[in-house]
């Protein structure tokens, strides 16, 4: 499970990795990382992640939201 659910579903809204990464305070790249689940938001931008969401209409459900996938050893 990662968050690119999460990153979907507000792109699929209309919403560009761009703003989202504007609205978060955070890089595209960033973005692209929580998106590829190589890692997670820190709970600040999780937060902001939500409140978008909220504003924008969009539904987030808690599985939307998970673990960075591991790096095989």
């Amino acid at each position: 499970m990662n968050n690119s659910n999460a990153i979907e579903r507000l792109i699929r809204a209309g919403v560009t990795r761009g703003q989202i990464a504007a609205y978060v305070g955070c890089t595209r790249a960033a973005v692209s990382h929580w998106e590829a689940g190589r890692s997670i938001p820190s709970r600040p931008k999780l937060d902001a992640l939500v409140k978008l969401a909220t504003e924008r209409g969009v539904v987030l459900l808690a599985s939307d939201f998970g673990q960075a996938k591991q790096e095989a050893a």
